[in-house]
């Protein structure tokens, strides 16, 4: 018997397109993928030979259930060197990225509390907002681009109930990266208002114009700012669910309660694969990304010729484009057009909240000669329709 509270939860839309696809390529069509955020490369050869490494060892027992310390030693003098966040090993808890914000939600949330997303926005935060009893109060961004941040929306959003404000940046979908003014005038608003950040950093490392600033190394901003981020995107670690956060230590006591009484903790290997990610070579990570950057140019060369789309800003980052349709229907129904008639799957803008209606997400975590094939399929479509 369904619950009250999973009644609220539709399943993922992002999955929903990446599930269709599997299934016609089970029967043989040759389907080029444009959905799911997962880099098409091997994770680092170094990384998975520590872990086979570990494994041979009898690495394969628990650990504390924030992480072994040696790991967020080296997680706590990354965030401070390259984040210039303030961060100690007695801060920092090691799990999957996508937990990791489910518990900080868990932890801080009252029942009936606010959290703010600024949207278009990745379709779990809103979930997991829904599955720890707050409500989800969507901002949509401003400007010609419509992706920028709505920070006077955001002030105006607040209320007596609002706890927190979660952050994408680089954003999924929209490739955006928030400006250090942005951010400046965010955290103002937090602090003036007494508001939590969930700052979710994961495509950090993904930039390919501008620098990226992390809200939790402004003046004042550690102390409110929880930082999540992990080595999914940037070493090609999904499958791994590898990830760390980074916050205030009496927040960071209560997500490692829930941590003990729901996955224990990060498994041995893995956390040993992940201390070689930070602390080892970089040539592969640092030639992946030059390799995105390339893929992006080449489908926004491709998708400018196509009739029907429209690129209102070329990303800044993580491995999106999230253009604009003309065409009457639902993102949804063109979507589905698109993976039945092209053979080719992309994700519903719909997908992603209010912001996402007109648009279609691509994602050029796939090979070049795949993008090229693949827009040459969307632009027949297009030409049909």
């Amino acid at each position: 018997m369904s619950t009250t509270r999973m009644s609220k939860i539709s399943a993922s839309g992002t999955l929903r397109q990446g599930e269709l696809v599997n299934r016609m390529k089970q029967k043989g069509i040759d389907v080029i993928c444009f959905t799911l955020g997962e880099p098409d490369f091997d994770t680092p050869k170094n990384v998975v030979n520590t872990c086979i490494k570990a494994l041979k060892a009898g690495e394969t027992h628990y650990t504390p259930s924030a992480g072994k310390y040696e790991l967020k030693k080296a997680v706590s003098g990354k965030l401070v060197k390259e984040n210039r966040v303030p961060s100690t090993p007695d801060n920092i808890i090691i799990s999957p990225t996508k937990h990791l914000i489910y518990m900080s939600l868990m932890a801080i949330l009252e029942e009936g509390d606010e959290v703010i997303i600024p949207s278009p926005a990745w379709p779990s935060y809103k979930s997991q907002v829904l599955l720890t009893g707050g409500n989800p109060i969507f901002v949509e961004g401003i400007g010609e681009k419509g992706f920028s941040l709505d920070l006077g929306g955001m002030e105006r959003a607040v209320t007596t109930r609002t706890k927190a404000i979660i952050l994408c940046n680089p954003s999924n979908p929209t490739g955006n990266m928030a400006t250090k003014k942005e951010l400046e005038r965010l955290a103002k608003i937090c602090k003036d208002e007494d508001i939590l950040v969930i700052s979710d950093e994961v495509y950090e490392r993904l930039v390919y114009r501008g620098n990226h600033v992390s809200i939790g190394s402004l003046p004042e901003m550690a102390e409110r700012t929880i930082t999540v981020g992990g080595l999914s995107k940037s070493h090609a670690m999904t499958g791994w669910r590898a990830g760390w956060l980074s916050g205030p230590e009496e927040t960071v006591r209560d997500i490692t309660k829930i941590q003990q009484h729901t996955v224990t903790c990060t498994p041995e290997f893995i956390q040993d694969a992940m201390l070689e990610a930070l602390v080892g070579p970089k040539e592969e990570v640092n030639s992946l990304v030059k390799q995105f950057k390339s893929r992006r140019d080449l489908m926004v060369k491709l998708m400018s010729k196509v009739d029907g789309l429209t690129i209102d800003s070329v990303p800044q980052g993580a491995f999106y484009l999230f253009p604009r349709f003309t065409v009457d229907m639902t993102s949804w129904d063109l979507a589905e057009k698109i993976l039945k008639e092209g053979h080719v799957g992309v994700t519903a803008g719909d997908a992603f909240g209010p912001g996402g209606s007109g648009r279609l997400r691509f994602s050029y975590a796939t090979g070049t000669e795949r993008i090229k094939e693949g827009m040459k399929r969307v632009a027949k479509v297009f030409d049909r329709l």
